[in-house]
């Protein structure tokens, strides 16, 4: 019997030893590290509109590309402080012609050269039937994915 107390004993020490170890070790570390700098006001806005954006892109991936307007840091005469606009994809660009705009009529689309912040950029001109005459506008292709509808001239043949 006393053989078993010894082990019993023996077994009680390592165990204790063990927790008293971790939790040393554990103290040990949560004191080395140093505690996380506390984000400004500007800082915690960027990271929730981040957020916002990517959670709603997940919800519904037809988002296109979003506006947002800030003007926190403004004297107040812009009479929108936050303006936070998601446009749905309603259209996809399929080769230079005239497009149908979602809400004001036909546009001239023409791809640019070259890329910028690594999206293709595209001129959009007003045609001269839809009243806007002498509107140009360039635009990113998830912003004009948002903006056209549907190609309304057949494309050109090329031989």
């Amino acid at each position: 019997m006393s053989e078993l107390l010894t082990r019993r004993a023996a077994l009680g020490a390592i165990a204790s030893i063990s927790a008293t170890g971790a939790a040393t070790a554990a103290i040990a570390t949560s004191g080395e590290a140093k505690p996380e700098k506390p984000m400004t006001a500007r800082e915690r806005y960027d990271f929730h509109l981040a957020e916002l954006h990517k959670a709603a892109e997940e919800i519904n991936p037809r988002i296109a590309y979003w506006d947002d307007i800030s003007d926190l840091g403004g004297n107040g005469t812009s009479g929108c402080p936050v303006a936070i606009v998601a446009m749905w994809r309603t259209g996809r660009y399929e080769g230079d012609g005239i497009y149908e705009a979602k809400y004001c009529g036909r546009y001239k689309v023409r791809l640019q050269e070259g890329l910028q912040d690594g999206k293709r950029v595209f001129t959009v001109n007003a045609t001269p039937d839809n009243g806007r005459k002498g509107s140009r506008m360039v635009m990113t292709e998830d912003k004009l994915e948002g903006f056209i509808c549907n190609r309304v001239d057949a494309p050109k043949k090329v031989a």
